[in-house]
């Protein structure tokens, strides 16, 4: 029997479990004297076993199988690298056709699978290439795979040159991500073109960035052949295509953007710090009376607390110690809905904004001189602040808690509330940190209670980094307000509120939009591997460094119908109090009218389920939106 055959039918003993010496010693053998042989027995084994696959059985040893592979090519100089490549695709090529159009009898198993199989050819694929192209091999996985926006940005503050790197073909970075942005553009996906967008003024916007002449026209040319190719289209988006090429060709060119004004920016996101005439008149017809019987008026001292200068005051808290020495905690937020319906047409406005933040401040007269962009008018968010000695409706939950932390009894209700003294976060750290406190004997016992209150919540919850990922959003505190005691007090508050009412919400059924976070195991893994396959030869190991740092990278939270928040260590959390910032918060409030105010009927609930998956698949796009939005404001401020 010829090596050859010899080799065939051990990989075919190896796939039908017959065999059991690991395949690496099937490939890796002393005597193979063509492995441009083994590679082809290896790819038709593999097309073979792909032909058959109904999705039932697993593919974990094709999958070793197709691994195997990085075993010629780093053993084995006289392998055929451009055949190699040519397998690789016309694999991937099957596999995505497989995924597309065959239907299996478990299609979420075969397409786990499948997926499985797709990652380890890229990763023969990254082998593939030469060493002079390992930074684009690395950069492009994070890009065109991985699709995390700050391992991305991370890994060009880690190794500055990845901005300049370029492909087998000589194609540099940001000509890759112009042809990438340009397909998305013309495909209508919003979501792919506005990373590529974005990732394309990051790339510019890098000091070690630089174009040669010769790569700058190469760039030039492909847009202003889109650019002709988009204008012979009858389209409705036409223009708004055509206008975008036109900006990317402007920055090409080297012309000074720097006219473009912050408006000019918001407009590109479809983002307004103005509000329409109609909901400006709309606002004058709301009446701010407090005349709803139904709600009780809560006679608990309350205080709110935040940054010095902030206008808006949304929540506040309240702390009572009771007769059998437990204490009685209170968070309270102004409520919206107790103003306006849900459909009303300036609360549909605010979820469509989805929620407050900055925008950097310009001293040239032609960018904004405000700092925010805002779901409500100044004018609403004023009149429904909770200064002191004015009445609010308001949702309250109360929490009593024993000394050891535990809460034996809680009530969600509907209220009119009062904030009985405003105070700053410096404010409230004076008084803890004084045994007299010359004010009012409410004033005193409730820093009193709140000093215990905090050594209890301290316990429950760790409060620096869930601090900071809680607020992240937040205009009520800035990053380097996690020094204050109160700050963390106020977070700690927070977050068992959050986690409680999703408590509740999970066990009484009731749909509502959580706030999740998962550490992404399975992305590192994978970069995890494809770093190992540029480290087989000189010049990949620094990859590696800079994959292993993703580890303590935190991740980004989103909005779901259900799942864990890993970050602050919780099965369930859910945004409340913060309505007059947050669109979520009004969407919770919203989900509190219809499953814990009264008692839902199914359809009830299965309505309220459609919409909240609506607003919360929004709400994540938005926020992506934004992102991309802030970034590009501060890289024009920078130009300024």
């Amino acid at each position: 029997m010829s090596h050859a055959r010899k080799t065939k039918t051990m990989m075919q003993n190896y796939l039908s479990g017959a065999e059991k010496i690991s395949i690496n010693k099937i490939v890796y053998q002393k005597g193979i004297n063509d492995p441009n042989e083994v590679m082809e027995i290896i790819f038709d084994i593999i097309n073979d076993q792909l032909e058959q696959f109904d999705g039932t059985e697993s593919l974990d040893r094709v999958i070793n199988l197709l691994k195997s592979l990085s075993i010629l090519i780093e053993n084995y100089n006289t392998i055929d690298r451009k055949l190699l490549n040519r397998k690789i695709n016309k694999l991937k090529q099957k596999i995505d056709t497989l995924e597309s159009e065959r239907t299996f009898l478990d299609n979420k198993k075969a397409n786990k699978s499948l997926y499985r199989l797709m990652d380890v050819a890229d990763i023969i694929e990254s082998d593939i290439q030469d060493l002079e192209n390992k930074p684009y091999v690395f950069i492009r996985y994070l890009i065109k795979k991985i699709k995390n926006i700050k391992y991305i940005e991370y890994s060009f503050k880690k190794l500055d040159t990845l901005v300049n790197a370029k492909d087998k073909n000589d194609n540099s970075l940001i000509f890759n991500l112009i042809k990438n942005y340009i397909d998305c553009l013309e495909q209508d996906n919003i979501k792919d073109y506005q990373y590529y967008h974005y990732l394309i003024n990051l790339v510019m916007s890098q000091k070690k960035f630089y174009l040669k002449e010769l790569e700058k026209n190469k760039c030039l040319s492909l847009l202003n052949r889109k650019l002709y190719e988009i204008s012979g289209i009858k389209n409705s988006r036409r223009l708004e295509k055509q206008e975008k090429i036109n900006e990317l060709i402007k920055r090409i060119e080297g012309e000074n953007t720097n006219s473009l004004s912050a408006e000019d920016i918001l407009k590109k996101y479809n983002v307004s710090i103005h509000f329409s005439d109609d909901i400006m008149n709309e606002l004058k017809l709301v009446d701010y009376n407090i005349n709803d019987k139904s709600r009780p008026i809560v006679e608990e001292y309350i205080i709110t607390a935040d940054t010095k200068n902030s206008n808006i005051l949304d929540d506040g808290i309240s702390c009572r110690r009771l007769e059998n020495d437990n204490y009685l905690l209170g968070t309270h937020g102004v409520s919206v809905l107790g103003y306006f319906s849900y459909n009303n047409s300036i609360i549909q406005e605010a979820l469509q904004r989805e929620e407050n933040f900055r925008i950097p401040n310009y001293r040239n007269k032609d960018f904004l001189s405000s700092s925010t962009v805002t779901i409500f008018p100044k004018e609403l968010t004023n009149s429904l602040s909770l200064l002191p000695n004015e009445y609010r409706y308001g949702r309250s939950y109360f929490f009593e808690i024993t000394k050891d932390g535990e809460i034996v009894n809680e009530r969600f209700l509907k209220t009119i509330i009062k904030s009985n003294k405003r105070l700053s976060y410096t404010d409230l750290d004076e008084l803890l940190k004084t045994s007299e406190i010359n004010n009012s004997e409410l004033l005193r016992e409730l820093i009193t209670n709140l000093k215990r209150i905090s050594i209890i919540l301290k316990r429950k919850y760790n409060t620096a980094n869930k601090y900071k990922d809680l607020k992240n959003k937040n205009l009520t505190i800035l990053d380097d307000d996690i020094r204050f005691q109160s700050a963390q007090i106020i977070a700690n508050t927070s977050i068992l509120t959050g986690e409680r009412v999703a408590e509740y919400m999970r066990r009484n059924n009731i749909p509502c939009p959580y706030r999740v976070q998962n550490f992404n195991k399975e992305d590192i893994e994978k970069i995890k591997k494809m770093t190992e396959s540029l480290n087989r030869t000189h010049g990949g190991k620094k990859f590696q460094v800079i994959s292993k740092l993703f580890e303590g990278i935190y991740p980004n939270s989103c909005y779901a119908m259900e799942g864990p928040h890993q970050g602050l260590g919780l099965e369930g959390f859910v945004q409340v109090n913060s309505e007059l910032r947050r669109g979520n918060d009004i969407l919770a409030d919203h989900c509190m009218e219809v499953g814990v105010d009264k008692k839902p009927t199914d359809k009830e609930l299965y309505a309220l389920e459609q919409e909240i998956q609506e607003k919360i698949n929004y709400f994540n796009e938005k926020q992506a939106k934004i992102k991309y939005l802030q970034r590009e404001l501060m890289d024009a401020r920078k130009r300024y």
